[in-house]
C-alpha cells in the first residue's frame, strides 16, 4: 500500500508563507520489516496502513521491505528520506547488519529482551526503540521525532564538513603567503592582497589562486628540492651508500 499526496498539498510544501517558491522536501519513505508469520497481536503494517496524510513531512508507507543486495543499495543511497520499522522478533543477524550498513533510520519494535539486544546500538546507528505493541499514533509522533533527530544529525556532518574545508583552505592560503614573502620580500598583508586581487581578476576562488602559485612553485625547484607545509624550499638529503 502506498500513501497518495494530493497535487494541491504538494504544491503548497512547495512555498513559504511568503508566497516564494522553495524546493520541496521529498515525502519520508516508509518500510517495514516484519515476518509475515508467527507473531502474536496486530500487525505493525496495519498500523503503517493507518498512517495520516496532509501533515508535513509527508510519510509514504510503501509495504513490507525484502532484504536483497538491490534494496539493500537503494535504501544506502536515499537513506536521507528512507526509514524502515523493524518488528526485532524474527529477524535474523543477517538483516540486521545489512540494514545497519544502509545508513537509514531504524524505528524498532521489540519486546523488552529483544530491545536490549538492539539497545547496544542507540549510540552508534540513527534508530530509535519503541514497545512492539504500539498505537498508530504514538508510531507517527515516532517517525516524526526520529527524522528530526536524523535531519539534525546530517546539518550538524555538514557543518564539519564546511569548517574542515575552509581550514585546508586556510593552510594552502598561508603557505602560498608564506611562499610569495620568501621570494618577493612583501608583507604577509601585502601577499594576502596580491592573492585576493588575482582572485577578483580571474574569478576565481581564492583558494585555487593559492594551490595554483604552489603548483609552480613545485615546478620551478631545482631537481632535489622539496617543498615542505611550510612553504619554504630544502634539499632533499643524499642517500647514504
Amino acid at each position: 500500500m502506498t500513501t497518495s499526496i494530493s497535487p494541491a498539498r504538494t504544491e503548497d510544501l512547495r512555498k513559504n508563507p511568503g508566497g516564494v517558491a522553495t524546493p520541496a522536501k521529498a515525502p519520508l519513505r516508509v518500510w517495514l520489516l516484519e515476518p509475515e508469520t508467527g507473531l502474536q497481536g496486530p500487525s505493525l503494517e496495519e498500523r503503517l496502513q493507518q498512517l495520516p496524510q496532509g501533515t508535513p513531512p509527508e510519510l509514504c508507507y510503501l509495504g513490507r521491505l525484502r532484504i536483497s543486495t538491490e534494496t539493500v543499495a537503494d535504501l544506502r543511497a536515499r537513506a536521507a528520506e528512507s526509514l524502515v520499522v523493524v518488528a526485532a522478533e524474527g529477524i535474523g543477524e543477517a538483516e540486521q547488519e545489512a540494514l545497519l550498513t544502509t545508513g537509514v533510520s531504524l524505528l524498532v519494535c521489540a519486546s523488552s529482551a529483544h530491545g536490549r539486544l538492539w539497545s547496544a546500538l542507540l549510540s552508534r546507528f540513527p534508530l530509535l526503540l519503541l514497545p512492539r505493541q504500539v498505537s498508530t499514533e504514538a508510531l507517527v509522533m515516532a517517525i516524526h521525532s526520529l527524522q528530526g533527530w536524523r535531519e539534525r544529525e546530517l546539518e550538524l556532518r555538514t557543518q564539519v564538513q564546511q569548517l574542515q574545508q575552509r581550514l585546508q583552505d586556510r593552510i594552502i592560503i598561508e603557505r602560498a603567503k608564506g611562499v610569495m614573502i620568501q621570494h618577493l620580500g612583501i608583507t604577509e598583508e601585502a601577499a594576502y592582497n596580491r592573492l585576493r586581487l588575482q582572485s577578483r581578476k580571474q574569478r576565481r576562488p581564492i583558494r585555487e589562486i593559492a594551490q595554483s602559485l604552489l603548483d609552480s612553485q613545485g615546478l620551478l625547484l631545482p631537481e632535489g628540492m622539496t617543498l615542505p607545509a611550510g612553504g619554504a624550499s630544502t634539499r632533499s638529503q643524499p642517500r647514504s651508500e
